[in-house]
């Protein structure tokens, strides 16, 4: 894939060649040879990673923590969230291409860059750079508002990159393919993608990318937010994780191919998430080798049924053996099919490991089967 800005400061945006499904897989495949997807911090490190603190950048940052599930905090953000970047905390509004262009150009740590709620701005095929500690605002939640649209109807790889603890929040971000589509060998398109620490992605809608809608970093918080419609046959993925164990939760999910996505290299902690009811393939995924420590635990996953053939889904699909330990526990999956005693591949079972006769560093219990309500503490918060 191609790398992010080598100039961390620089911001206007480059035009890059479209990168193929073939390319993109390839790619990563060299990127998980060398060792780039492994990352040194574990996932139960990320039960207490960073959320932002009352610095709308989120540079600094307390403790998750186990949250409260009897407050039900607003999963998928918007209406109701209450860490929201407010138009008078703006140091630059910009509700036009080169007015973004130039902001951003011009910004620095700590800076806060707002789009206008009703802005709808084309970003075109080109690659944007939000700075080192720069936060990219916009309105949604307040009173309503869906916030700021920045949209594309070509295939940029990505449409941002995220640099060094900056913050990306209140947003409507959108590519060009919003229903399931096999592109077979067509270019892709990734929408945030996060080259650097100490990231924030918070109550952003995200849409209509082939490749991914979020791919994170190391460590990057991604939460409250709705990634939806991201189908690709192949690919497809609503986040993305290629390295290290970031941290998702509290984020509401549908219609990707896989919602949450690994690379086999790398883990993550996905806790208090709502995934919904369309899925192109199985939800949650880790792929071969098996991945490093996965944390999956308190989300709702509610699809029965493939959007394209009606094939009956996997809730999560663990590909190999983890390095360390895939722990599913407290999930409520609307599949009723309980894991079976010796895993049998694609079983359209809620849990499944393939690539192995027996069940290898896979943990599961607590979790409740079918449409039937279980208790409070199962499930995402509601």
């Amino acid at each position: 894939m191609p790398e992010p800005n080598g100039d961390r400061n620089r911001t206007a945006p480059t035009t890059e060649l479209p990168v193929s499904r073939r390319r993109c897989l390839e790619l990563t495949g060299l990127m998980l040879m060398s060792g780039a997807g492994v990352g040194a911090a574990s996932a139960r490190d990320a039960e207490s990673a960073a959320a932002a603190d009352d610095d709308v950048t989120g540079r600094a940052s307390e403790p998750a923590g186990e949250s409260d599930t009897d407050e039900a905090p607003v999963v998928g953000g918007g209406t109701g969230y209450e860490n929201t970047v407010g138009p008078d905390q703006a140091d630059v509004t910009v509700g036009t291409r080169s007015e973004l262009q130039d902001a951003l150009g011009n910004a620095s740590s700590g800076d806060v860059v707002y789009v206008a709620g009703d802005a709808t701005i084309d970003m075109g095929g080109a690659e944007w750079s939000i700075p080192e500690g720069v936060t990219l605002a916009s309105d949604r939640g307040i009173e309503g508002a869906p916030g700021g649209h920045l949209q594309t109807t070509d295939l940029p790889w990505p449409m941002f990159v995220v640099r060094a603890n900056a913050r990306v929040t209140g947003l409507r971000v959108s590519g060009q393919y919003d229903e399931y589509v096999d592109l077979t060998d067509g270019p892709v398109s990734i929408g945030l993608q996060v080259a650097e620490s100490g990231v924030e992605i918070d109550n952003n809608e995200v849409f209509g990318f082939s490749h991914a809608a979020i791919r994170p970093f190391d460590d990057t918080h991604v939460h409250h937010n709705d990634v939806h419609h991201n189908p690709m046959d192949g690919l497809g993925y609503g986040v993305s994780v290629t390295r290290g164990e970031p941290l998702i939760e509290y984020n509401y999910f549908n219609y990707n191919r896989h919602s949450v996505a690994g690379s086999g290299n790398c883990g993550y902690t996905a806790r208090y998430n709502h995934f919904g009811p369309e899925t192109v393939d199985h939800v949650i995924d880790q792929h071969e080798p098996g991945g490093t420590t996965m944390e999956i635990h308190h989300n709702t996953v509610e699809a029965v049924s493939h959007v394209q053939d009606g094939g009956e889904p996997e809730a999560v699909a663990i590909r190999g053996t983890p390095d360390d330990v895939a722990a599913i526990h407290h999930n409520w999956f609307y599949n009723p099919d309980e894991p079976k005693s010796t895993p049998a591949d694609w079983d359209g079972s809620a849990i499944t490991q393939v690539h192995t006769s027996d069940w290898a560093n896979v943990e599961y219990e607590a979790n409740h089967y079918g449409s039937d309500e279980p208790d409070p503490d199962v499930g995402c918060p509601r």
